[in-house]
Parts: C-alpha cells; structure tokens; sequence
C-alpha cells in the first residue's frame, strides 16, 4: 500500500471514529465529575441546584419545608435557610434565576395525575439580604397536550429540569413513557399559563435537571437511564433558544451505585459548575450519601 493511500484510509477511520464517538457517547471522566464534599444531613433528598454570585442554593424533593438552603461549597454545611412564606413542597424539582427573580419548579409529576404544577417567584435580591422568609409569586401551568389524568408510570408529562432564559422559563421533561425530552416554555409573569411545546429530543433516558450557561451558548440536561446509569448532554451551537438545533455532546457519567443519584446541576462558569446527589439507601443501608461534585466540560466542547 502506497503512502498516500495509507493516509487517506486512516483519515476515513479517524472520521468513522469520531462521528460515532459523537453520536453515541462520549466515555466518562473520573476528574469531570470530582466529589467535593457530603452535603449536610438536613439536604438528603437535595433536587435543585442554584448559583448565584458564587453562592449554591438548593433545595429538597417532595415533602420537606418549602425551604431554599444556602449552602457552603467546602464543607457541605447549610449556612442560610429561607422559607417561602406562602408555598408548600409538593414535588419541587427543579430552581432557576433570571436577572431579578429565582424560580422554583414544583412540577414533578410521577404518575401524571397533577393538575396543580406551580412554579413560585421570588426577588433574587432576598437571596443576598439574609432574609429568614419570603412570599413568592404564583405561575401555575398546564400541558395543552396532556388530556390523560389518571395515574400511569409510564406518561410524558413529568418535569424534573428547568432554566430562565430570554424572558422565558424552559422546562425539559422527565419523558416516563417514550425516553425522550420535550421542551416548553411559559411565560415569566405570574397567572396561569398554557406551556408551549418547542421541540422534542431522543435523550435516550430521563432528564432529572437542567441549567443554561451564563452567556446563554451551553445547554446541559443531566438524567438516568433505568437502571440506574448516569449521563449528560450537552449542546451548543444552537440557533436563538432552539437548543436542540446545534452539537449535540453524550457523556457517561457512570452509575448510580458509584456516583449516587444525580438530581441538581448548575452553571459557575461558562463551562464550569455543580451536581448535586441525593441520599442513596435501600431500606435502612446507605449506598451512597447526599454529596455535592464539580464538573467541568471545557474539554467536550
């Protein structure tokens, strides 16, 4: 084989290489994902996560105090606790923040059957004013698409992921039935709103949280595909907030059983931040502590 025939066959693997490497999924790396601390005993169920000039909020699932915690990033220490004088935790999934206000999902929907998904509005300024409560704006919203009430595990109308952007709030479903994502958005403004369906992506699994970088140019979903193995996406290049538009990054993040189980993710940077993990037991056993990780993703873009 002559040598210009030699090359032009290793370029064509190289490229093979690469477009299934980018298709499918990109393999995990131990120090993209690095372990920072446990989180505090009060966050065992932590399902959001916030940054908000260099401080981390979060708060817990479904059935604890409507509570924001600040949180410190070394230790894992609740250092700030705020109640929302006016809201109850159904299901809180997902918290979020634009220029002026911090948003909070409560729209998890395991079984498809709630008709009452609330997102509560409070001034970002309360987070920085040491504030032990605070009363929130109401947005109440309904899926036009969901005319299917009755309880089901395996619907499409689950929300665990959302994000401030543009004036808009985006929210990416936990898709219980078909394994994809669809992405609405709704208005900022509180009333009650019909969410507006954008698009649909085959994440080959259950999107658990979602963030915006802060320039607005990276969009990473973070989820699980049952049982119980971890991933991320992340996009980039996408056309106005048509994210799914543009590349399009796959990245193993191991499993459950090694990394526990991935429910809060914010941006610090631009393609730096958090993940946040929820305690992992199986009945009075703990697999795996409540913790907090850095992940950066420089490399994957």
């Amino acid at each position: 084989m002559n040598n210009k025939l030699y090359y032009v066959l290793l370029s064509l693997l190289w490229c093979f290489f690469t477009i299934q490497m980018t298709a499918q999924e990109l393999p995990s790396k131990r120090k993209i994902f690095k372990k920072i601390t446990n989180l505090d005993q009060a966050l065992d169920e932590t399902s959001g996560l916030l940054c908000d000039n260099g401080d981390i909020w979060t708060h817990n699932d479904g059935g604890d105090e409507p509570a924001l915690y600040k949180v410190d990033p070394t230790s894992g220490k609740v250092i700030q606790k705020i109640l929302i004088s006016n809201a109850q935790n159904i299901d809180w999934e997902d918290i979020t923040q634009d220029e002026h206000y911090v948003y909070i999902g409560d729209f998890g929907n395991n079984y498809g059957m709630r008709k009452d998904l609330t997102i509560y509005k409070i001034k970002r300024a309360a987070l920085s004013e040491k504030r032990t409560t605070v009363k929130a704006e109401i947005i109440t919203f309904t899926y036009p698409q969901q005319s299917n009430f009755k309880s089901s595990q395996a619907h499409n109308f689950d929300c665990e992921g959302f994000f401030a952007w543009n004036g808009q709030l985006h929210l990416f479903t936990k898709n219980r039935g078909d394994g994809m994502t669809q992405h609405y958005t709704l208005p900022t403004s509180a009333g009650n709103h019909k969410a507006r369906l954008q698009g649909t992506y085959n994440t080959r699994g259950q999107v658990t949280a979602a963030d915006i970088s802060p320039d607005g140019n990276t969009v990473i979903l973070t989820g699980y595909i049952p049982p119980k193995k971890l991933f991320m996406w992340i996009y980039h290049d996408y056309k106005g907030t048509d994210f799914f538009s543009g590349k399009a990054r796959r990245i193993c993040m191991g499993k459950f059983i090694l990394r526990g189980q991935m429910e809060g993710v914010c941006f610090s940077s631009n393609d730096e931040g958090y993940l946040s993990a929820e305690l992992l037991k199986r009945k009075k056993f703990v697999i795996k502590k409540q913790h907090l990780r850095y992940f950066s993703i420089h490399k994957f873009m």
